[in-house]
Parts: structure tokens; C-alpha cells; sequence
């Protein structure tokens, strides 16, 4: 397409959770997450297992198997406050793609200052999948952060959203932006994809409309880690002046206004919705999966997956290639434009779910 614009109009897939995961190959049939324990970390209001566990019981989900802690001491949760629609997307997509796993909700009103807290009470729980919906525009400071290496070496996997406002990342000062905590080289970047008008997978973005786009470019405080040398050595930053960094995201998936449906109301209301929020729980129950899978063949978690997903060949066994469309909120902003191949806007593309499965589970 000329300019690597999106044709107009979009196809909104409005699937379950549990149906998303079967679009993309997932063995939901196979395996349910039994043995296995992922985090969900979230922030702002409070909530209480009571609003979630009603709509999680239309999947199938053992009220047992949902705990919710609170990180932050200076927090006291009102249990009257309504959580929004976000936490029951993360809790029902992995709830849904794995109903026997143990799933707890990490909780704090600062999501910032919370990530060690975070993080110590997740990986002191034993949890092999750590997924994080929430971020912001990358600040000073970040490269100080260490929890996230602390997680990789322990053997976690850390999937986190890529952002919902395509290259500026909710800041408009005219510069591109990647969104923090998925631009940690120890994390697994979830981007968005969405169906255009002729029916094929390209990258999210409805600017135009006004319903978000994924987010996706080049880290202003990390480098490009050793495992994305060769797939990050021709993409550098769209500000003025270049440069080189960590490139997010590193998989991308379905996230279009209207792609996901969701219970709300104690399991008497559906609610469509999107974002690469929607992408990173998805994500984190595909790795939970992949965890049980491991443990039946008596190994141990996937863990640090990145160099693994790198180092897959050939990728088109592994990755749909997302190669049309741009995260560019209006066509002269700064941004990327997809390619053949890794790219900005989709990393490595949306899984192949059953080739992937199948590829992860087999390594050492």
C-alpha cells in the first residue's frame, strides 16, 4: 500500500478470551495450567476476589484458584470501590486460557514505587509468569530499576503491555516514545495488531478514530540487548538524531477496540473491549501452558524467553510477520512503519501458538 497506510476500516473479531487463544493455536484444549502459579500486578482502585470470581465462574474458574494481596502497606482497599474493566480482563483471559492454574493479584495504588514490592511478594509466592497490563513513557531513573533482572535470573517470565497510543505513547511533545516497564530488556513487549477491512492481521492503529493504536519503537534508556543485535541493527529511533536501543515490541497480537469480549457485573454483562492490555495476559497464560507442559516432561519453567524467541528459525514457522501498517498517531509524527520481518510496530509478529508451544516446550 502506498505509504504503508491502513485501508480503511477494520474487522472487530469479538472474541473471548478463550476464543482469542484459539485463533492463535493455543493447546487450551490439552492443557489448563494445572500445577502452575502467574501474577497479575495491577494498580489504582481496590478490588476484592468477590468481583471477579462470578464472572470468572462462566469460564469455568475455581474461585479457589483466584488470591488477591495487597504489596504496599500504605494502602488500605475500600471494598465497596469498583475495580475497572481492566483487571477483569487480565484475571478472566488468564483465568479463562488457564482455569487451573494459581492466579494471584498483586495490588498497590503506586504502581512506581511498588515494583520491588511487587515483585518480591510475586517471586516469594513461587509464581513462574508475572503479567503486567499498566506502564507509562519511559523516565530518568528506570536503568536503576532491578527487580526485573532479579525476576529474569530467577527463572520468571515478565510479559508487559506495549502502550495504547501508538508512537507518542500518551506524551504529545511532538517525540516518539516507548512505553516502561515493557521496554525492560527482561520483558516480554505485547503489542497490537487488528484485522483491516480486507480481512488481514496489520498493525493496530485507529488514530484516525480515535481508538488507539499499538505502541512500539527504540528505548531512550536501554540498549539493545545481546539476544536483539541482528533484528534491532537497521531500526533506529524516529526522533530527530536517531539512535539505537532496546526495540519494543517483541510479539504483538489482536488488540482493536471490539477484537475482546469480556464478563462484567458478576457474569450478567458482556463488555467489548481492546488494548495490549488484552495481548499481555493472553500472553502470560500462553507461557503458564507452555510452564505446565515443561513440568509434565520434567523440566523446569521456560523462564528468561527472549533469547529463545529470537533464536527460533525460521520465524515464519513460529511468528505471523505483520508487515503493513504504521503506529504513527498522525502521518507526520515521528513513528515506525511495519516491514518484513522484526519491526517496531509488531516484533517478531502475533505466535503461531501450536509451532511455538510446541518449540518451547522441546528446549532445554
Amino acid at each position: 500500500m502506498p505509504g504503508n497506510q491502513l485501508p480503511k476500516g477494520y474487522q472487530p473479531q469479538q472474541k473471548t478470551p478463550f476464543q482469542m487463544a484459539e485463533h492463535y493455536g493455543f493447546p487450551v484444549g490439552q492443557y489448563t495450567g494445572k500445577g502452575q502459579k502467574v501474577a497479575i500486578l495491577i494498580f489504582g482502585a481496590p478490588i476484592t476476589a468477590s468481583e471477579i470470581e462470578a464472572d470468572l465462574a462462566a469460564y469455568g474458574v475455581n474461585d479457589e484458584n483466584i488470591t488477591i494481596k495487597v504489596v504496599d502497606d500504605r494502602v488500605n482497599p475500600n471494598p465497596g470501590v469498583q475495580q475497572t474493566t481492566e483487571v477483569h480482563l487480565d484475571a478472566e483471559t488468564i483465568g479463562s486460557i488457564c482455569p487451573d492454574a494459581q492466579i494471584t493479584i498483586y495490588y498497590s495504588r503506586n504502581n512506581n514505587t511498588s515494583y520491588p514490592a511487587y515483585f518480591d511478594a510475586a517471586l516469594a509466592d513461587g509464581n513462574s509468569v508475572i503479567s503486567m497490563s499498566f506502564g507509562a513513557p519511559e523516565y530518568s531513573g528506570i536503568e536503576t530499576i532491578d527487580c526485573f533482572e532479579k525476576a529474569a535470573n530467577a527463572g520468571v517470565t515478565i510479559c508487559a503491555a506495549s502502550g495504547d497510543d501508538g508512537s507518542r505513547n500518551d506524551d504529545n511533545d511532538g517525540r516518539a516514545h516507548v512505553n516502561f516497564p515493557s521496554s525492560s530488556p527482561y520483558v516480554v513487549a505485547c503489542g497490537g495488531t487488528m484485522i483491516d477491512g480486507a480481512g488481514t492481521e496489520v498493525v493496530w492503529n485507529l488514530e484516525a478514530e480515535q481508538e488507539g493504536a499499538g505502541g512500539g519503537g527504540v528505548s531512550d534508556y536501554f540498549a539493545v540487548p545481546s539476544w536483539q543485535q541482528k533484528d534491532a541493527a537497521n531500526i533506529t529511533s524516529a526522533n530527530p538524531g536517531g539512535g539505537v536501543g532496546r526495540v519494543v515490541p517483541d510479539v504483538a497480537g489482536l488488540a482493536a477496540p471490539g477484537d475482546w469480549v469480556i464478563e462484567l457485573d458478576d457474569g450478567t454483562q458482556k463488555e467489548v473491549v481492546g488494548g495490549t492490555s488484552a495481548v499481555t495476559p493472553m500472553m502470560a497464560a500462553f507461557f503458564t501452558l507452555v510452564n505446565q507442559a515443561r513440568a509434565e516432561a520434567g523440566k523446569g519453567p521456560i523462564g528468561f524467553v527472549n533469547e529463545k524467541l529470537y533464536g527460533l528459525s525460521p520465524r515464519s514457522g513460529y511468528f505471523n510477520d505483520i508487515t503493513e501498517g504504521d503506529n504513527k498517531p498522525t502521518p507526520s509524527y515521528p513513528g515506525y512503519d511495519a516491514m518484513s520481518g522484526f519491526d517496531a510496530c509488531s516484533g517478531l509478529g502475533s505466535p503461531k501458538g501450536d509451532t511455538l508451544f510446541k518449540a518451547l516446550v522441546s528446549m532445554d
